[in-house]
């Protein structure tokens, strides 16, 4: 594997540029999906709604395939980032202290439940935007990297959970979302002749 590392950075440098990018994607959609995990029941409202309703963004793996005839990897991908950045900001004003702290539970659900679909779109987008972007020569390899790497650093996700403030689990997931939004943007979908 070290051997086609060297080739990819010495021969290719739009697949390097390209794997750059797709490493600090999918280190933001990884450590966000498994932070959520263990950060729902810290979350204010009904733990069981909340679980219930991050059961049903399961609605955001099944809308990108009907996306996908319509639209690119990387404008899915977009969407599906400005969703979850969107509603991540919600969330951090819903917490105590916060413009909305006084609002209804099931408000706050919805927030989260638009959240999590759009961090389930960029998840399921992961995998296939690879193809577009890589020769077969470096696939395998792509994806190797960036799993291992996002997988490593998500190690870390539920010591982010345990931290007393609940705001800054949530504030840590806009920055890594919005960090990964810009890094979808510069993506450069032309797939390189085999």
């Amino acid at each position: 594997m070290q051997g086609k590392i060297v080739q990819l950075i010495c021969r290719d440098k739009e697949s390097f540029y390209n794997l750059g990018l797709m490493i600090l994607c999918w280190i933001s959609n990884t450590f966000t999906y498994f932070l959520v995990i263990f950060l729902v029941k810290y979350l204010p409202g009904s733990l069981y709604m909340n679980q219930l309703v991050s059961g049903f963004s399961v609605i955001g793996y099944l809308v990108v395939p009907m996306l996908a005839p319509r639209f690119d990897n990387r404008r899915i991908m977009l969407f599906g980032y400005t969703l979850s950045i969107v509603f991540l900001v919600a969330m951090l004003l819903f917490e105590e202290g916060g413009i909305w702290s006084s609002t209804d539970d099931l408000i706050y659900s919805l927030f989260f439940f638009l959240f999590k679909c759009g961090v389930s779109m960029v998840f399921i987008s992961l995998f296939v935007i690879h193809q577009d972007l890589f020769t077969t020569k470096y696939l395998a390899t792509s994806y190797g990297l960036c799993n291992t790497i996002s997988r490593v650093l998500t190690l870390g996700a539920p010591l982010i959970a345990e931290i007393p403030n609940r705001a800054v689990p949530v504030a840590l997931m806009l920055v890594l979302n919005c960090v990964a939004l810009v890094a979808t943007y510069y993506l450069r979908m032309n797939k390189p002749q085999h």
